[in-house]
């Protein structure tokens, strides 16, 4: 998934934010996922308290300015 996203001066959550290095808004998102735990180092000791685990959503962009990559 590609996309070019803007942010906007009454942005929400669900909107991109500018890049946090040189505040450009033209921001491409490459990667997603609306499941990644939120803690990564845990080791669980059954299948189910793994299941159990809470969950984020990761949505990696690049700036299309100064080419840094951020959890938007």
């Amino acid at each position: 998934m590609s996309e070019v996203l803007r942010m906007t001066e009454t942005a929400t959550c669900g909107q991109v934010m500018p890049c946090p290095v040189c505040g450009d808004d033209d921001v491409k998102v490459f990667c997603s996922t609306e499941k990644a735990p939120v803690i990564c180092h845990l080791r669980y000791t059954d299948p189910a308290a793994a299941k159990a685990a809470p969950t984020g959503k990761i949505s990696l962009a690049r700036c299309g300015n100064c080419g840094m990559v951020y959890n938007r």
